[in-house]
C-alpha cells in the first residue's frame, strides 16, 4: 500500500482532511547538526543539563535534551541529520536520543515519557528508527508512527509495515509483537495489549490536527544561521520529577545531571521528601561518613632493643632519686 493512500485512508478514518501531502523525496537536505527545531506552534520549553529554556525555530538540540510541550501546543517539529522527524503535540515530554538507553551503542530516536509524537523515517536510514515508552519499544520504523503515552493508556497507530513492539518494563523487554501497515495497537494500564485495524473513536477524536498533514522538511532553511538559546533558569524539581523517579537507567543518570542542584534547599528537601521513588539519591543526599584512616603499625625494635618502648631507666642512683622526687625515701 502507497504512502500516501495510507495517509488519506487514515485521515478519511480521523474525519480530517491533510492540508497537504507530499512525498519525502521532497525533503530538503538534512541540516548539519543532531537535531533542529523548524516548527513552533506554542509554548515548548528545553531541559538541558541543570538549565530550562524556551524553544524556538532554528534552535539546534542535542542528546539527552528533553522538550516539554504546553498544554495548548499545536506542533513542535524536531527534525534529525539523519532523514528522521518528530512531530510534538500537547502537554508532551519527549528526550530526543537518551544515552542511558542506548544499547550497542545506538540510543533510541526518542523516548516519550508522555504526551503525542508522530515519529517519520524514511525507508532508507543511515541509522534505525526506535521510538521507546516507559513500556512499549517500537523498533524498525520505516515510515510513520503515531503515538500516545499517559499513564493509563498507550496507543500507537502504525502507518508502514516493519514496526515491531516490544514489551518494557523498567528496562526488562518480552517477546516482540509485529504491527502492519494500518494496525492500531492499544495498551491499558492493567491488562494485555489488543490490535485493531481501525484506531477506537475516542483516540481518533484526541489525535492532534497537524499529525494529519505531511509536511516537507524545513531544515535548509536554517542553514547558516546560529539560534542561540535563551538564558536559561534552573530547573526546578516539578519542572523534571517525572524523569528523575523514571525507570532505573533514566534515574541513575539524572543524579549525576543534577547533583549540583541537590545543593539548592528547595531541590534538595524535594527530593529528600521523595526519596522512596528515587533511591540513588541516597549517598548524594546523605553520604557515610568518611572511614578513619588506618594507624600506623609499630615498627619492629631493631635488633638489641626491648620489644615495647619504655622510658630509658636512670643511670644512677642520683638520677633515679631526682626522677623519684622528694620525700621518695
Amino acid at each position: 500500500m502507497g504512502r500516501r493512500t495510507v495517509i488519506r485512508q487514515w485521515a478519511a478514518a480521523l474525519g480530517l482532511v491533510p492540508a497537504l501531502v507530499l512525498p519525502l523525496s521532497a525533503a530538503a537536505a538534512p541540516a548539519p547538526t543532531p537535531a533542529l527545531v523548524t516548527m513552533l506552534e506554542g509554548d515548548a520549553s528545553v531541559l538541558r543539563d541543570t538549565g530550562r529554556f524556551a524553544a524556538a525555530e532554528g534552535l539546534r538540540l542535542r542528546a539527552d535534551d528533553i522538550v516539554v510541550t504546553g498544554t495548548a501546543t499545536r506542533l513542535v517539529r524536531i527534525e534529525l541529520d539523519d532523514g528522521k522527524t518528530l512531530d510534538l503535540g500537547p502537554s508532551t515530554q519527549l528526550m530526543l536520543l537518551p544515552h542511558p538507553l542506548a544499547r550497542d551503542g545506538a540510543a533510541p530516536t526518542a523516548y516519550v515519557l508522555q504526551g503525542w509524537v508522530k515519529l517519520t523515517a524514511p525507508a532508507k536510514s543511515a541509522t534505525p528508527a526506535l521510538l521507546a515508552t516507559p513500556r512499549i519499544e517500537a523498533a524498525h520504523i520505516a515510515g510513520t508512527l503515531i503515538a500516545s503515552v499517559a499513564a493509563d493508556q498507550l496507543w500507537l497507530f502504525a502507518e508502514s509495515v516493519g514496526v515491531d513492539l516490544q514489551r518494557r518494563r523498567d528496562g526488562k523487554a518480552a517477546p516482540p509483537q509485529t504491527l502492519r501497515d494500518g494496525d492500531s495497537f492499544v495498551l491499558p494500564a492493567g491488562g494485555p495489549g489488543s490490535v485493531s485495524r481501525m484506531p477506537p473513536a475516542e483516540l481518533r477524536a484526541q489525535v492532534p490536527r497537524a499529525f494529519v498533514d505531511t509536511l516537507p522538511r524545513r531544515a535548509e532553511r536554517f542553514a547558516g544561521r546560529n539560534v542561540e538559546p535563551a538564558k536559561p533558569v534552573e530547573v526546578a524539581y516539578a519542572d523534571i520529577a517525572a524523569w528523575v523517579n523514571g525507570e532505573a537507567a533514566l534515574r541513575a543518570a539524572f543524579v549525576q545531571r543534577l547533583t549540583p542542584r541537590s545543593r539548592d534547599n528547595g531541590f534538595r528537601n524535594a527530593l529528600v521528601a521523595e526519596m522512596k521513588l528515587h533511591p540513588e539519591w541516597q549517598p548524594v543526599l546523605f553520604p557515610p561518613p568518611p572511614k578513619k584512616p588506618p594507624q600506623p603499625r609499630p615498627l619492629p625494635p631493631a635488633p638489641g632493643e626491648p620489644a615495647t618502648a619504655t622510658a630509658a631507666a636512670p643511670e644512677t642512683e642520683a638520677e633515679a632519686a631526682t626522677a623519684a622526687g622528694p620525700g621518695s625515701h
